[in-house]
């Protein structure tokens, strides 16, 4: 498709849209060098401003995607929304305000990642007599200060457990109540909506989730 500005006034640009097969499928992006347009973003702009285009607004488009006929959402019975605070309460909110929840499971579920995490896992070292796999000499004075020291350092690294209710398979006692009011004893797997949009976040959630998976683990936020 091809854009001609052909006039432009005050009021109303006058502009000539062409399309064209030969230009189908071609990739829109970055190009190197000067910049080719420049947009003033102004305080006062709507964007900003107008209240059909806030941070509320913009979740409900976002869910009316993922739930509507056809959506991410539609063929899944199972939603397990995970947030904090005001963030999680308006996703369960406009989720199960939805048309199209009814007879779908959905759990919010109030969690973040650990900042205290780190990806480095300090692994034993074998076969190191009378260290215990850790290096040490048993004859030093600080060997077990050293050796608890180190064990430490492993319980830093590693991930906390996530939540029991974070499984994707509900486990036993566990009821979920659809937004209909009806218990999900169908025992699928559920898809996971991680309402966060720091990539610091993200990051720590991708190292911590051990059972990760890109086809029902998805960034709505």
């Amino acid at each position: 498709m091809h854009v001609h500005l052909l006039s432009c006034t005050s009021r109303r640009p006058r502009v000539r849209v062409v399309t064209s097969s030969r230009i189908a499928r071609q990739v829109c992006g970055k190009v190197a060098g000067d910049a080719l347009f420049g947009w003033r973003q102004h305080p006062r702009q709507h964007t900003r401003t107008h209240g059909r285009l806030s941070i509320e607004n913009l979740r409900k488009v976002k869910v009316h995607f993922l739930m509507r006929k056809g959506g991410p959402l539609f063929p899944f019975s199972r939603i397990i929304v995970v947030s904090v605070g005001v963030t999680l309460a308006g996703w369960e909110e406009d989720l199960r305000a939805h048309p199209r929840s009814e007879g779908k499971s959905i759990l919010a579920v109030e969690w973040k990642p650990s900042k205290r995490f780190s990806p480095v896992v300090c692994k034993p070292q074998s076969g190191v007599e009378g260290g215990e796999g850790f290096g040490l000499d048993p004859k030093d004075s600080s060997h077990r200060e050293s050796k608890e020291a180190l064990r430490a350092t492993q319980r830093l690294h590693q991930a906390p457990p996530l939540p029991v209710s974070l499984r994707r398979k509900p486990h036993a006692g566990q009821e979920e109540r659809s937004a209909g009011g009806h218990c999900d004893s169908t025992g699928s797997e559920a898809v996971r909506l991680w309402a966060f949009g720091s990539e610091t976040v993200r990051r720590r959630i991708r190292e911590q989730v051990s059972d990760w998976e890109d086809s029902l683990d998805w960034f709505v936020a």
